[in-house]
């Protein structure tokens, strides 16, 4: 029977409504509790955001570098993991054409892990060597130019310029970008190289507080993950354009993708995180060198097709010795074009720039523009990385005001080590031993390069190793050492004693070490030092440089103390013979003459045997230059050697002394040469007046050419105004 009301329908839903407000599980109680279910599960999970989650400066938070690849297990490059895809263009891709056959297929390649923290890592490994392919692209497209400069000592030369002739090792290919598949594969692969992690993408945009050796290495990790991400960065946007590399526009061509497994909306929204992080990833480590380009791919996109040339840093008061390098230059063959840079209006004088600019093929350059130095000032020794980075070749030969060639300084271009690595560094003076190996395992990431094994700071044999007035290197090949170069000479130059600061200059004397270093801390050892060493030229102890070098120095060379004891023969012998005339001198007028003219003519021979020792005038007879003994060569000029031991450059221009006039300046000051010896230990002596002696067997007299150049050197500096 029913147990309805009878009062027909509006009974039933007064029942309905009665029965349903006292049931526990009504609708609007299950509402009720799932709302609070679910407002304290995001209560809790804020709470263990904000309390429980390790923060970015808590001591628990995973270094950087624990973050980067393990450099003895190396992911495969795109290249190489497709080699049916890949196009060989140059000589040494097609070299690599077998290695890449042997390579493992796309479905070998890491994959990314489950764990959260591990993920993070294994998409910087993946992409610190596979995003490695991005930087060289399309470099196997290159065509090798001729250098078109002769190879003689002195002679005409007009103006040209050149693609480069040296092509970096190809390890990524952009005009595949041209095809769908590759594409998609770069996308999927840069989108894996995000850090997942928020607090992971805090640690490496968090703002460097560490000082000394700890900056570096903290630089030197977030810098090689940096390199990781921008070149999986340019292998998504890069593509081929008649004979150029372009941008193009990534969203267009992710919409444009037919026959794809992508989730194009994934892919955009993934596209847009990277961008911005890549943006702020920039700025927050290079700022400096941001403000001409606006981004660094543009500026290293520009120098893809930059040509070779030639880089000066120059004020008003170095403006002169280019005016007379420079011709001295084109006279060697050099017909690459000549940027000189200077920092602003105050530096280098309207007039000055016109002089300079009214040599051919030269132009001057305002390379405080092209930076921003807020916070810190661009001066002194800190321009040069500038502006070679800012230069517009691609292959650029930076020259020190003061440096001078005895040959065509495009030779360089052609070394083999610069064509191995593309970048040609040499070496400074072996000077002052010291031991700076604890300090490298400090600073830069392990394990160890092998160029760095053999350096002198590594080896104990000298605390100097580069001597940076001459620096040949391939800008496109290696942009981010370049721009790391900058950093370690800009807002990271200076320290501060009151702050307990340590800046890199505290660490290494000036910017010479900053250039193979910066190639370390960023993971690149694709440089070498060229195999020479260094050595003097002048004239076998030059009065003049001998009272500089030795103006406030003890007497130690042993060389120095037989002239001293001859002068003082020299002295006792003329008293006697004063005293012998006076004697005499009773005798009468006519034998007086006789031996006083007896006297004058022994007084003659001694004081030129004395002087021979230190005569710097041209002899009849050649010097004994013999190996029975040892010579001693002083002067503030840093000589270079070619591979066969012939003068190739040097420094310290071609004055004695600081305070030299050009009217003073005599070719004789410069007789002979020397290099240090390659297996002796302190052959050079340090004395004021930036003059070096150097003390060794071996001495070498300038032959015809070199003797040419040195006059033509001469000749065309008492032309200009230099002193």
């Amino acid at each position: 029977m029913s147990t309805l009301p009878s009062e027909g329908y509006n009974g039933y839903h007064q029942y309905k409504s009665s029965h349903h407000q006292k049931s526990p599980w009504s609708r609007h109680r299950r509402r009720t509790l799932a709302t609070r279910i679910l407002g304290g599960a995001v209560v809790v999970i804020f709470c263990y955001m904000l309390f429980l989650r390790p923060s970015v400066a808590d001591a628990a938070l995973p270094k950087i570098d624990e973050l980067l690849p393990n450099q003895d297990s190396k992911p495969v490059p795109i290249a190489e993991a497709y080699p049916e895809r890949a196009v060989s263009q140059s000589p040494r891709a097609a070299a690599a054409e077998p290695a890449a056959q042997a390579a493992p297929n796309a479905d070998s390649l890491p994959r990314r892990p489950q764990s959260p923290m591990k993920d993070a890592a294994a998409g910087v490994a993946a992409g610190a060597e596979a995003a490695k392919d991005a930087v060289t692209a399309g470099a196997g497209a290159a065509k090798d130019a001729v250098v078109g400069a002769g190879t003689g000592r002195v002679g005409g030369a007009g103006v040209a310029t050149s693609r480069p002739s040296h092509v970096a090792k190809p390890e990524y290919n952009f005009a595949e970008n041209t095809d769908d598949e590759v594409f998609e594969k770069a996308i999927r692969r840069m989108i894996d190289l995000l850090p997942s992690q928020l607090h992971v993408r805090r640690a490496l945009l968090a703002e460097l507080t560490e000082t000394g050796e700890e900056l570096l290495h903290e630089l030197a990790t977030r810098v090689r993950a940096f390199k990781a991400l921008f070149e999986a960065w340019e292998a998504v946007h890069l593509v081929p354009s008649y004979g150029s590399l372009v941008q193009q526009n990534v969203l267009e061509r992710l919409r444009g993708l037919r026959d794809t497994t992508l989730n194009i909306g994934d892919a955009i929204q993934g596209y847009d995180e990277f961008r911005s992080f890549m943006n702020t990833f920039e700025k927050r480590l290079f700022s400096g060198t941001l403000p001409y380009h606006g981004n660094h791919m543009a500026l290293h996109t520009s120098f893809y097709n930059g040509g070779r040339g030639m880089v000066f840093t120059a004020g008003d008061g170095q403006a002169g010795f280019l005016l007379a390098s420079i011709p001295l230059f084109r006279k060697l063959g050099f017909q690459y074009p000549i940027e000189v840079m200077y920092m602003g209006e105050e530096d280098l004088s309207e007039e000055r720039r016109e002089d300079l600019e009214a040599l051919p093929g030269v132009v001057t350059r305002d390379l405080r523009k092209m930076i921003n130095d807020e916070g810190w000032k661009l001066k002194g020794w800190a321009a040069k990385p500038f502006a070679i980075l800012m230069s517009s070749f691609r292959e650029a030969i930076f020259v020190d005001a003061d440096a001078l060639f005895f040959v065509n300084p495009a030779e360089l271009f052609e070394d083999e080590g610069y064509k191995d690595t593309g970048a040609l560094f040499f070496k400074d003076r072996k000077i002052f031993p010291e031991s700076k190996r604890s300090w490298i395992k400090k600073v830069i990431p392990g394990p160890v390069s092998a160029n760095v094994k053999r350096s002198r700071l590594w080896t104990g044999e000298s605390g100097h190793m580069q001597d940076s007035g001459v620096v040949v290197v391939d800008k496109w090949k290696h942009f981010l050492a370049m721009v790391l170069c900058t950093r370690l000479n800009g807002p990271d130059r200076d320290g501060n004693k009151d702050k307990g600061r340590r800046g890199v200059y505290d660490m290494v004397y000036g910017d010479k070490e900053t250039f193979w270093l910066s190639w370390e801390l960023v993971g690149d050892s694709g440089y070498t030092f060229h195999d020479s060493v260094a050595g003097v030229m002048g004239a076998f102890d030059s009065a003049t440089t001998l009272e500089h070098a030795t103006k406030d120095k003890k007497k130690e060379d042993e060389k120095l103390k037989l002239l001293q004891g001859k002068d003082d023969k020299k002295k006792d012998d003329k008293k006697k013979d004063d005293e012998k005339k006076d004697e005499e001198k009773k005798e009468g007028e006519d034998k007086k003459e006789g031996e006083e003219a007896k006297d004058d003519e022994n007084t003659e021979g001694k004081e030129a045997s004395a002087e021979d020792e230190t005569s710097v005038e041209p002899a009849d007879e050649p010097y004994d230059i013999s190996p029975t003994r040892n010579h001693t060569v002083c002067a503030p000029q840093l000589l270079h050697f070619t591979l066969e031991g012939k003068p190739l450059w040097f420094n310290g221009w071609i004055s004695e002394s600081k305070g030299q006039k050009k009217e003073e300046v005599d070719p004789s000051a410069f007789m002979v040469y020397m290099e240090e010896p390659r297996n002796r230990k302190e052959s050079w002596k340090i004395h004021g007046a930036n003059v070096c002696c150097l003390t060794a067997e071996n001495v070498s007299q300038f032959d015809e050419g070199e003797n040419e150049v040195i006059e033509t050197i001469i000749g065309l500096a008492k032309e200009v105004n230099w002193d």
